[in-house]
């Protein structure tokens, strides 16, 4: 799906760097970045977008402190969660953008299950391609 949303935009570039790894293990944001940062000519902070409600939450990460010293955190409004001081929150080096996009994976799943219309969520190919797989849906309806 990520292909097909950046397929949609030609800014946009698909990456598998949060592919399935191999050993089986997990994926958290600390090797995530930390192998942007190996694999490309990068310094530095990087540049990390997620949401305000994520964000209230990268304390509980795994290696939070390494996450937040190699990148800078752009975060995007969600409904319910305040916006970040001009300093960024709690001395994180970070940046509050603003959008008024209604996307969150939350919202997409929910309108999948009950069979909503994703129109305005994502471009027609994704959306296509989560009703075709019947994506998100629960069985038992």
């Amino acid at each position: 799906m990520v292909e097909l949303a950046c397929a949609a935009d030609r800014r946009l570039e698909a990456s598998r760097l949060e592919e399935p790894r191999g050993d089986g293990k997990a994926n958290y944001s600390v090797d995530t970045v930390e192998l942007a940062l190996a694999s490309r000519d990068l310094d530095p902070p990087l540049r990390f977008i997620i949401g305000a409600d994520a964000f209230a939450e990268v304390s509980l990460w795994r290696d939070a402190p390494s996450v937040e010293s190699l990148v800078r955190f752009l975060i995007v409004g969600r409904p319910g969660c305040e916006p970040p001081g001009a300093d960024g929150p709690d001395g994180r080096d970070a940046s509050f953008v603003s959008c008024e996009h209604p996307a969150s994976s939350q919202v997409v799943r929910h309108r999948a299950k009950i069979g909503g219309s994703l129109a305005d969520l994502a471009p027609p190919a994704v959306c296509e391609y989560i009703w075709k797989h019947g994506l998100y849906r629960d069985r038992a309806l």
